[in-house]
């Protein structure tokens, strides 16, 4: 089995994105012998990607997903400003609170969509499921007396990336590193140049480009649930109540390595959620609920007995959404 694993330590969430992120990609291009785990006598937990492929054929596959989704992540609408970028599949925007340019915009996302898929085959696959886990721009929620129309509650709550004319997710992310991370090796020779200082570490904290990019591409496998009224929901966040503002990441930490199918499981399950709520607002052992308690037996079935929380620092102003996940807390779920 050829064994990759991020130059990149567990305490930080961009190394378990992106070992997300390298799973979805060669799952998507029919690789069915991933498998996913982590070191667990590591202190730091560093999750690994095992597969069956050489590591040549790996890289191969590495470059067609970046060649064939290249074109959506490039994909623009038309901005008001010259020489201003609006990337199509950002879905984190406000849009100036103007309800028709929001809608015109969803309707540029929808047409794109449609076409990918169309296209059909593993890339139009995976840039569609990418485009469902950044979320999508909201314009159906009624808006109550004295609020701001607000299309971002749309979006997924991994990105706390920065938004003005020159940045966003999409173009720190996707764009700048997508040449740089198919200039790298594949995490053969230890760690790169430092990446774009994604919302997934804390800043200045050791990085690497690859990681980076496929951290952003494993947002893909965590697809933006969209309600009726409300934020959408975003898989593995943690929010102690509905405010807007998610508390932590939660992954959990593998006993035995796991499918790419368990794992996605795993992150969009509510066991894992509510477990991880818990630990999160701090109740002890004599508060669990018995709700959760079954929760954790059915984790320890699947060989999951400790979780890792990433907290969030919160650093928005009234003007600008801006936050960061912490270094990881490993906890014994009990």
């Amino acid at each position: 089995m050829t064994v990759l694993k991020p130059p990149v330590s567990g305490i930080f969430l961009v190394s378990h994105l992106a070992v997300l992120g390298l799973a979805t990609i060669l799952d998507a291009y029919g690789d069915e012998t991933v498998r996913v785990g982590h070191e667990n006598a590591s202190l730091t937990f560093e999750p690994y990607l095992a597969t069956a492929l050489p590591r040549s054929e790996v890289r191969a596959v590495f470059e067609a997903a970046i060649e064939d989704i290249e074109a959506v992540l490039e994909h623009d609408r038309e901005a008001k400003s010259r020489g201003e970028r609006k990337p199509t599949i950002r879905a984190r925007d406000t849009y100036g609170g103007d309800p028709d340019l929001a809608r015109e915009a969803v309707i540029v996302r929808h047409r794109l969509i449609r076409g990918l898929l169309e296209r059909h085959g593993p890339g139009a696959h995976l840039a569609t499921a990418l485009c469902e886990g950044l979320g999508t721009p909201v314009t159906w929620l009624p808006q109550e007396r004295g609020t701001k129309f607000d299309p971002s509650v749309g979006a997924t709550a991994f990105d706390g990336a920065v938004i003005n004319k020159s940045t966003d997710l999409v173009r720190k992310v996707f764009r700048e590193l997508r040449v740089k991370a198919l200039a790298a090796d594949l995490w053969e020779n230890g760690r790169s140049e430092h990446g774009a200082e994604s919302p997934w570490a804390p800043p200045k904290s050791p990085s690497d480009v690859t990681a980076e990019f496929l951290a952003g591409i494993g947002l893909a496998a965590l697809p933006v649930a969209q309600r009726s009224r409300g934020v959408s929901l975003t898989p593995a966040i943690v929010r102690a109540d509905a405010s807007r503002r998610p508390d932590a990441a939660v992954f959990p930490i593998l006993g035995r390595p796991a499918t790419f199918a368990r794992l996605r499981a795993l992150l969009m399950s509510s066991d894992l959620a509510g477990v991880a709520r818990e630990l999160t607002i701090g109740l002890n052992g004599e508060n669990r609920s018995r709700e959760n308690l079954a929760a954790r037996k059915r984790l320890r079935a699947l060989g999951v007995r400790e979780l890792v929380l990433f907290p969030v620092r919160n650093l928005s102003t009234k003007q600008m959404v801006k936050f960061y996940f912490e270094t990881g807390i490993r906890v014994d779920i009990g």
